[in-house]
């Protein structure tokens, strides 16, 4: 079965990094590689909203295929599909692209004393390596997955079954929390993987997505209740706004930073299911153009890093002084030209460069 509006959505979540880092170069807190002179509260706005969903989401959508991958195919087959689709553009990525940045980097900052041939070795490419031991880690819990049958009421009933997993959801990630105020280093820089907190967190979603492909009745009920979710989203956005207010801010107790996180965790849990909902709406028609900008989603995510960072130093070497969201939309269109530019004359035409950055 081909999911085409799910294709379509986890290819606007790549493109929108695009967005998210052009956002980012115009922060107030000039966090990013590059920075403009001149920041924008609007764009910081954009940056955060961006944030705030965008890998929750695809790591839902990456759980949901995952599974459907693993089910179709024997573990062998699915793990030369997940080597071929993430660890070869991985390797490719992070040999030819992150050193071209890297390079920019120094050069333009003469005086530092980091080195981004090091600390910025993988960069925007995270995620593919918390991908990939996602996969591993669902392969080897798979037999295990196949085998579950709900066979008590609550999950007989869809929707009780789908909204007592999603209410307990936070619960995986207030445990790791929790885990850290033991004293555990989840906070602590691993090697590859970046902190552990990090990639429970997004492990949570992504085991999430597999739930969802395991019971099709839950996909159906994602599919169709759109005006549901978008409720829900609200009320939850509406009680993480006026939380603070009813119980003060400081001094934090526990019971209220556990409040506090079950209902961010769970607002970023229904904005997903709302966005997924609403493109089985919009887009569960094929259309050539979103078929092409799917098929290139993957190409655009690998460069677009480089291309910011790139066209950035133009600008500011260049001394160009303008507002900065007319800056912000020249910057979006030059990095998103020239990546489905260089995707159409160079990577498709070559089989090799298709193998290497796509995995095709």
């Amino acid at each position: 079965m081909r999911f085409e509006y799910i294709d379509n959505l986890r290819a606007i979540l790549m493109m929108l990094g695009v967005d998210l880092h052009s956002a980012a170069v115009f922060s107030i807190h000039k966090y990013w590689l590059v920075s403009y002179e001149r920041t924008s509260t609007h764009l910081d706005w954009l940056t955060s909203s961006i944030h705030s969903f965008r890998m929750p989401l695809f790591f839902v959508i990456a759980g949901f295929f995952a599974l459907m991958l693993l089910q179709r195919y024997k573990a062998s087959k699915f793990m030369k599909n997940r080597s071929k689709r993430i660890v070869i553009p991985f390797i490719s990525a992070v040999l030819l692209i992150n050193p071209l940045q890297n390079m920019l980097m120094t050069i333009y900052y003469k005086e530092t004393t980091v080195n981004y041939f090091v600390d910025y070795a993988i960069s925007h490419l995270w995620f593919l390596v918390n991908l990939m031991g996602y996969c591993l880690i669902l392969l080897l819990s798979g037999f295990l997955l196949r085998g579950v049958h709900m066979k008590s009421e609550i999950f007989m009933s869809s929707t009780k079954g789908f909204f007592a997993v999603v209410l307990a959801f936070p619960l995986f990630i207030i445990i790791v929390l929790t885990a850290g105020t033991l004293g555990l280093p989840i906070y602590e820089h691993v090697v590859l993987l970046g902190s552990p907190v990090t990639f429970m967190y997004y492990l949570s979603f992504f085991l999430f997505g597999a739930i969802i492909f395991a019971h099709k009745p839950w996909l159906e009920l994602i599919e169709t209740k759109i005006f549901m979710f978008l409720s829900l989203t609200g009320v939850a956005l509406m009680i993480m706004n006026t939380l603070p207010r009813v119980i003060g801010v400081e001094p934090e107790s526990v019971l209220s930073k556990v409040g506090r996180e079950y209902i961010e965790t769970i607002s970023v849990l229904f904005i997903c299911l709302f966005l997924w909902s609403s493109f089985a709406h919009l887009f569960k028609q094929s259309s050539k153009v979103m078929a092409y900008l799917a098929g290139a989603s993957y190409t655009i995510y690998l460069l677009h890093h480089l291309l910011v960072v790139a066209f950035t130093m133009l600008i500011n070497i260049s001394g160009i002084n303008a507002h900065p969201l007319l800056i912000f939309t020249c910057l979006v269109t030059l990095v998103f030209v020239t990546s489905l530019a260089i995707h159409k004359f160079v990577i498709l035409r070559f089989s090799r460069l298709r193998f290497m950055f796509n995995g095709q």
